[in-house]
């Protein structure tokens, strides 16, 4: 195993999960490898950036003046809209198709208060790993 490939293929499953299985094939590495590296790099992205959204948003609450509370409440009120109006499964399904730190964003600003939202995206990363990496390792054999 070629560890500069490795982290290469992990670094790239941190931002983006899905074209990484492709990548990691390309570079010669076996399904056991690919899936490990996309695995631990959507893993370690998501958590990066769930906590980065999380610094940014308590300071952006905290230097707030009251002009920008009210337009804050006007923003509260469509968040609550889209809430209703999007399941939080389509979130979770939709996980590695855009990339994991828009979607690490919007479950952080939509669905923080849900205690099983971080299990359960971290549960979305690992079968969007397994099924990519399987995807694209089965024209291989």
């Amino acid at each position: 195993m070629n560890c500069a490939k490795f982290v290469t293929v992990a670094l790239l499953a941190t931002i983006k999960t899905l074209i990484s299985p492709p990548v990691a094939y390309a570079a010669q590495m076996s399904f056991g490898e690919t899936f490990t590296a996309v695995t631990l790099g959507g893993f370690v992205g998501f958590v990066v950036f769930f906590c980065l959204f999380d610094v940014l948003m308590n300071f952006q609450k905290e230097n707030a003046s009251e002009k920008k509370k009210r337009k804050r409440m006007r923003q509260a009120r469509k968040i609550i809209q889209i809430e209703h109006r999007y399941p939080l499964w389509i979130f979770l399904l939709i996980l590695p198709i855009f990339s994991i730190p828009v979607m690490a964003f919007i479950i952080r600003k939509f669905y923080c208060h849900n205690k099983k939202i971080f299990t359960a995206s971290l549960g979305v990363i690992l079968i969007w790993s397994f099924t990519m990496s399987l995807l694209f390792y089965l024209p291989m054999i």
